[in-house]
């Protein structure tokens, strides 16, 4: 007689899962190695035509992958590898030059379209004065991919600038809209004209007709802006950049 989706869940895959909620401050991460079910799910079975059956409805801990999601201390006590990082403290960030993400997980959070192009192909180094100074459309002809992401530039200069010092231009927040972030952290896509230079790093803001989110930035930005850094660290692991000598806040 088959054992109930409940129980097999709880027999078979509780070993793979971390017991309890992370304690606070604790990096959580895909975990390849310690997998008990060795990438299949022990909860699979055969039903009576002889196809394989997964009694625990594909919600298992395993779910046919060969990492489970844990904490970062127990997947190194237990001999494992980290794939990847899938939330950190907020305190607990990395600095924006080490590489944060695979190609396909770049994909996934950054704003980017289907071919992994930024700020729908606008110059980085364009919004900055030494690159023009205002939003400027990049040139296919002149692209460039850092850790997973294709920027385009309006000028080889401009490219030049951006290999130099990648972390000084890319865009605050992976792309996405600096206030939605710090007021609830949403990804919500922007406007890549509606723009802010503040403590020298890019952000970009959702904009319409009908309202533009830089004035309620504006209105706030010392909070939201925390608030944001906190929301993304905690996304990604990702810090601001160091910005000892750069300009205040300026927008067009």
């Amino acid at each position: 007689m088959c054992l109930s989706v409940a129980t097999l869940f709880i027999a078979a895959c509780a070993h793979a899962r971390s017991e309890g909620p992370a304690e606070a401050g604790v990096t959580r991460v895909k975990c390849l190695g310690v997998n008990g079910c060795a990438g299949q799910g022990e909860c699979a079975a055969k039903a009576s035509d002889g196809a394989e059956l997964n009694a625990c409805g594909g919600q298992n801990a395993c779910s046919g992958k060969g990492w489970i999601e844990t904490d970062e201390p127990e997947c190194k006590q237990r001999g494992g590898e980290v794939l990847a990082v899938v939330e950190r403290s907020a305190g607990a960030c990395v600095s924006p030059s080490v590489p944060r993400l695979t190609a396909a997980e770049a994909a996934e959070r950054y704003n980017l379209d289907r071919e992994r192009l930024a700020i729908e192909g606008y110059d980085p180094v364009a919004y900055f004065p030494e690159g023009g100074g205002r939003p400027t459309p990049g040139r296919a002809d002149l692209t460039h991919t850092h850790e997973g992401v294709v920027y385009r530039f309006a000028s080889a200069e401009n490219l030049a600038r951006f290999q130099a010092d990648p972390a000084r231009y890319e865009p605050g927040f992976g792309g996405w809209c600096a206030y939605a972030m710090g007021k609830n952290g949403r990804l919500v896509d922007v406007d890549p004209e509606a723009f802010i230079l503040q403590d020298g790093q890019l952000l970009l803001f959702y904009r319409t007709k009908l309202g533009d989110t830089r004035d309620k930035w504006k209105d706030d930005a010392q909070p939201l802006r925390q608030q944001a850094d906190q929301a993304w660290s905690k996304r990604t692991g990702e810090c601001r950049p160091p910005a000892p000598d750069r300009a205040a806040s300026t927008s067009p």
